[in-house]
């Protein structure tokens, strides 16, 4: 018997050392170890970052009028465009102008298709080059016309669609739809519209497909069925709510003005939640969701109970590390302090230590 439990013992560790053991369990258990700390500090707004695939281990975002990338180290490499010039120019690096850059989503290493809002457009921004160039949209004019000549009003977010890699989606204040639009073709066509809303975040299953919308000044989250082709509502706070009592269910949670938002895990969003200055951790399994950070406008760094954001706008999650982009105040970051390895022996010491009362 003694033989049969240490070959199982072996297994099970040898099975243990090969997991990798997230700060994030499940949406209402994190590891205890969490942290948030500052990452990057700027004066814009950070709309939208990505992992950069033209520079390894660099995190590429955007300040309002910039696209930049850094790795944590001084100084941040500006790509296109300059903080205080307003306007539109195609142009190479720091001499090109934008009219607020609210999204942008990385074709290849070396193509980013930047979201140019207040210009009404879509650009293209070369990373071998720096120089930028109109993709789809009339830049500076505003409209609603799908096809080859589209005009586009407050384009937002913008991102790959997980169902057809040839497609991107945008999301448009202005219009208040979402639109696809053919890489191959630049050919633009409605996805749907809902109603009088506009568009804020969306979050793309990346399963099914299905998106996850939220809105401006609202505290509603939809989901549209990309099979269905329809639009249902993921949680609808009644008028009368008291979040003082708020209970953790996602049917009577209470989120107000959630932003950006991303996978985590399987069935699992994090968003963004901006007047409420938090992240919110959606779990759409148990349904139920949790809080990260006090609430309180701040910059205090520490464990995840007591951390303050200031007005928090978008999420981005690289392997085990959480980096949260502010409003006027830089980049945050969720990271675990100690490595999974020590928490795997955490593990193996509890094992072994059940396995010795056994004998």
């Amino acid at each position: 018997m003694l033989i049969g439990i240490e070959t199982n013992l072996a297994f099970i560790i040898s099975r243990v050392l090969s997991l990798k053991i997230p700060c994030f369990l499940s949406s209402d258990r994190l590891r205890e170890d969490a942290e948030m700390s500052t990452f990057y500090k700027t004066f814009g707004y950070i709309f939208h970052m990505e992992v950069d695939l033209y520079n390894a281990g660099n995190i590429l975002f955007c300040d309002e009028l910039q696209l930049k990338t850094t790795n944590g180290l001084s100084p941040v490499s500006r790509i296109a465009g300059h903080f205080w010039r307003f306007g539109y120019v195609e142009d190479v690096g720091t001499s090109a102008k934008f009219n607020i850059i609210t999204g942008f989503v990385q074709l290849s290493p070396s193509k980013v298709v930047v979201a140019d809002n207040s210009n009404h457009c879509l650009r293209i921004v070369d990373r071998e080059t720096n120089r930028t160039a109109p993709l789809v949209g009339n830049c500076t004019i505003h409209g609603y016309e799908d096809g080859t000549q589209a005009l586009f009003n407050y384009p937002w977010s913008v991102f790959k669609d997980i169902k057809d890699p040839t497609h991107i989606l945008v999301s448009e204040h202005g219009n208040q739809v979402v639109r696809s639009i053919n890489t191959n073709t630049l050919t633009v066509s409605t996805l749907f519209s809902f109603g009088p809303s506009i568009f804020w975040g969306i979050a793309q299953d990346p399963k099914s497909g299905d998106l996850y919308v939220t809105y401006r000044h609202s505290y509603q989250i939809d989901k549209y069925d990309y099979l269905a082709k329809e639009i249902k509502a993921v949680f609808q706070p009644a008028t009368n709510h008291n979040e003082a009592t708020e209970p953790p269910s996602l049917n009577t949670a209470f989120f107000e003005y959630p932003i950006e938002m991303t996978f985590l895990l399987k069935n699992m969003i994090i968003g963004a939640e901006r007047k409420k200055h938090r992240l919110r951790v959606l779990d759409l399994e148990t349904n139920t969701t949790t809080t990260i950070c006090s609430g309180i406008k701040g910059r205090e760094d520490g464990n995840l109970t007591h951390c303050e954001l200031h007005n928090p706008h978008s999420v981005l999650m690289v392997n085990d590390s959480l980096f949260v982009g502010e409003a006027t105040g830089g980049i945050r970051l969720v990271k675990c302090k100690s490595t999974s390895m020590a928490w795997k022996k955490k593990l193996i010491d509890l094992m072994e230590y059940k396995i010795k009362q056994m004998l």
